[in-house]
């Protein structure tokens, strides 16, 4: 685990200048963008099985837009024009496309009305009413299920196994990918922008931050645990090894008011209870976060219940 940590630690090192400098811009422009992001949220509603979510470069935009997603896959986009009464759903080539093919909604590409329009209310009526199947990609489903149980704020979240948990989101209640300079798909290190299934703060009082990597069923486990290893490591590295204004931004984009000096990271991967067995191949990374104590690793085993609810079975998280 020292390896990887050096690995890591030296290739953000090496191109300090060039990603502080990038993901510093980001930040700064989300955060004096959050105000309008949250105004913009507020003219849309949705019901049901439809979600907003955002990407950096859709949250930096000075007009900015939203994915709108249905079980995790993008149906649509909603963008705002000044001189529109109503927020506009964009439909692309590629996202009729795939509507059709996952969830045989037939909507042609083009832009409608979010309030007004027939179209509009199709859309709404198809994604709303109807639980979400698995497509290519389930990952994103199970990413949404285990996110709406993150903002449950009662004591039925997860079905009541779990709590203590809140996502990290844009403006307070938009979810997103925390985009990070390192990506590790399959284990492998390498310098180019890479994305976290989910940050999350967990805990009471000061808060500990997970960088979760979520697995579905029959999914590829073989470095499951290096690679959310991976992005903990990168996540310290820019909390600790930045400079102050630099920390200051992304602790505001994590949800945190204060700079903390032992903000605790962890990094965990989240595995259906039913496959825990396959994830063996990385029992001694696991075994090495009884010693790495600074980024331990730990699992989250959950349980797909009445086809969109997630259970949680079992954790080494502390609870």
């Amino acid at each position: 685990m020292n390896e990887v940590r050096k690995e890591v630690e030296k290739i953000l090192s090496e191109n300090q200048q060039d990603w502080e400098e990038r993901f510093y811009e980001y930040y700064e422009k989300i955060i004096n963008n959050s105000e309008n992001i949250e105004k913009n949220r507020q003219k849309f509603h949705m019901r049901g099985f439809l979600r907003a979510y955002m990407n950096f470069g859709q949250a930096m935009k000075k007009t900015p837009k939203f994915s709108i997603r249905y079980g995790g896959q993008i149906a649509g986009i909603m963008k705002f024009m000044k001189n529109k009464k109503e927020p506009i759903l964009v439909i692309t080539p590629k996202q009729a496309k795939d509507n059709n093919k996952w969830f045989k909604f037939d909507l042609p590409n083009g832009e409608y009305a979010w309030r007004s329009s027939a179209e509009a209310q199709k859309f709404r009526e198809r994604f709303e009413k109807n639980p979400p199947p698995p497509v290519r990609q389930d990952e994103h489903r199970l990413e949404t299920f285990i996110l709406d149980e993150m903002f449950n704020p009662t004591i039925k979240k997860f079905c009541g196994t779990f709590k203590n948990i809140q996502p990290v989101c844009i403006a307070n209640n938009v979810p997103f990918q925390m985009l990070i300079p390192i990506r590790a798909r399959g284990g492998k290190i390498g310098y180019k922008d890479g994305h976290i299934d989910i940050v999350a703060r967990y805990g009471r009082g000061t808060t500990s931050l997970l960088a979760i990597e979520i697995k579905r069923p029959g999914g590829q486990y073989q470095g499951a645990a290096k690679q959310a290893y991976i992005y903990a490591v990168t996540m310290s590295y820019m909390f600790n090894k930045t400079g102050d204004n630099f920390k200051k931004h992304l602790y505001t984009l994590c949800g945190y008011k204060n700079v903390y000096s032992n903000l605790k990271i962890h990094a965990v991967v989240a595995i259906p209870d039913t496959y825990k067995s396959k994830f063996s191949q990385e029992q001694e990374l696991l075994n090495a976060s009884n010693i790495n104590v600074d980024i331990p690793i730990h699992y989250i085993t959950y349980q797909l219940a009445d086809n969109q609810r997630i259970k949680v079975i079992g954790t080494s998280l502390e609870t």
